[in-house]
């Protein structure tokens, strides 16, 4: 892996303190936070740039680790990954347009963002959403 900035932020928001209406308070001057807007513009940005195209999918494949190891759940959202699973290119590509498709959540968490983009395209039959507003890229 090239770049840990992706699995830093991820650690930095999972060990984040959760408050009474299950929203987990991100302190976006720290050095690891990445937001939604900063993904985005890693995932489009040129292939030579820094911490670019290469930089995004460690992020994303980071998340998609995470909740693999989670029983395919994360934050009570369960996933039925397709099969064959997809790999990383087409992870980016599906986050890539949720970002696109969902400005308002340029400021959130960047893996709270990748994680309900992936509930939503992979959500299992039936399956629905924890009560209350646990969605964390709602800032």
């Amino acid at each position: 892996m090239n770049s840990v900035y992706g699995l830093i932020a991820l650690a930095v928001a999972a060990t984040a303190p959760i408050h009474s209406e299950s929203t987990i308070e991100v302190h976006t001057d720290s050095p690891f936070f990445a937001s939604g807007d900063l993904l985005l513009k890693a995932c489009t940005a040129d292939e030579k740039t820094t911490n670019g195209p290469e930089f995004c999918k460690n992020y994303i494949g980071a998340v998609a680790d995470t909740i693999v190891s989670n029983r395919d759940t994360i934050q009570g959202y369960q996933i039925c990954w397709p099969k064959p699973a997809p790999d990383l290119d087409a992870l980016s590509t599906l986050v890539v347009k949720y970002l696109r498709d969902h400005p308002e959540f340029s400021n959130g968490i960047a893996a709270s963002v990748v994680s309900t983009a992936l509930y939503d395209t992979y959500r299992c039959p039936n399956s629905h959403p924890p009560s209350g507003d646990q969605f964390l890229h709602k800032n």
